[in-house]
C-alpha cells in the first residue's frame, strides 16, 4: 500500500493545491485510493475527467474511461484514456483490482447496469470507490424546505445530474450484485455554497471535514468503498 511519506516534494505540492482548490471529498477520495492500490493494482477511473488525481500517484497502471474527448487530451498526461461509455465497459471479465466512479452514477440513466458492468470486471477482493451527491443531506432537506427546490439540481450548474441518491438506493441497487459495502464516508457535512443555495455559511473546514465522517447519511456528498466477493 502506498504510505504517506511516498508523495513528497513537488507531488506533496501539487496535493495541497489540489486539495485547496476542491472540497473535502477530493481529499478523502485520495486517501481512499492511497489505501487500496499498491504499484502492481490494475485501476480504472470511469467518468475520469481530466484525470488529475492520477498526477499524484505517477507510478500506477491506471486506465481512465470517459465521454469526453476534450477531457480525455488532457488526461491522458496521467492515464491511459479509452473513449467510452460505462454501462457497456470495454474490458474483459475480473480485470481490475481497484475502480474509482467519482460523481458518475447521478448522470447515467441506466445506473443498475452501470453498477453490475463494475461489478463483471472487477476482480474478486478487488476495490470500488464511488461518490455521488446525497439527497437525504441536511442541505437537501432545508432547501426543500425553505425554497422548493433541489440543491443538487441547480441550473446551469448541474444541468446533467439526471439521478437522484441517498445511501439506502445505493445499497437497494448493489443487491443485484456482489458488491459489499465495507465503508460510508460523508463530505461537505453542513457546507452551504452560493453555487447551490441563496446563502454561504462559513463553516470551520475541521466541522465538515469529521462531521461527514459521523454522520454520511446527513452530508451532501457520499463515499462508499466497496469490495467484490
Amino acid at each position: 500500500m502506498f504510505k504517506n511519506n511516498q508523495i513528497t516534494g513537488t507531488e506533496n505540492r501539487s496535493l495541497e493545491d489540489l486539495i485547496r482548490g476542491h472540497d473535502d471529498r477530493f481529499e478523502k477520495i485520495i486517501q481512499e485510493i492511497k489505501s487500496n492500490i499498491n504499484n502492481k493494482s490494475k485501476i480504472l477511473d470511469i467518468g475520469c475527467g481530466q484525470a488529475k488525481v492520477w498526477q499524484l500517484f505517477p507510478k500506477t497502471d491506471v486506465i481512465g474511461l470517459d465521454i469526453s474527448k476534450k477531457n480525455l487530451s488532457t488526461a491522458k498526461k496521467y492515464i491511459k484514456p479509452i473513449y467510452g461509455n460505462a454501462t457497456k465497459l470495454p474490458f474483459k471479465n475480473n480485470f481490475f483490482d481497484f475502480i474509482l466512479a467519482s460523481e458518475v452514477l447521478e448522470h447515467i440513466y441506466e445506473t443498475n447496469l452501470v453498477l453490475k458492468e463494475i461489478n463483471r470486471v472487477l476482480k474478486k477482493k478487488g476495490k470500488l470507490v464511488v461518490t455521488f451527491p446525497n439527497t437525504s443531506s441536511i442541505q437537501f432537506r432545508l432547501s426543500l424546505c425553505l425554497w422548493g427546490r433541489n440543491p443538487t439540481l441547480n441550473y446551469p450548474h448541474n444541468v446533467n445530474h439526471i439521478r437522484f441518491f441517498n445511501i439506502e438506493d445505493i445499497k437497494l441497487m448493489l443487491k443485484t450484485t456482489n458488491l459489499k459495502v465495507k465503508k460510508i464516508r460523508g463530505c461537505n457535512f453542513l457546507s452551504f455554497h452560493k453555487v447551490n443555495f441563496k446563502f454561504y455559511i462559513p463553516i470551520p473546514r475541521y466541522i465538515r471535514y469529521f462531521g461527514g465522517d459521523l454522520f454520511p447519511s446527513l452530508s451532501l456528498g457520499c463515499i462508499m468503498m466497496l469490495e467484490k466477493q
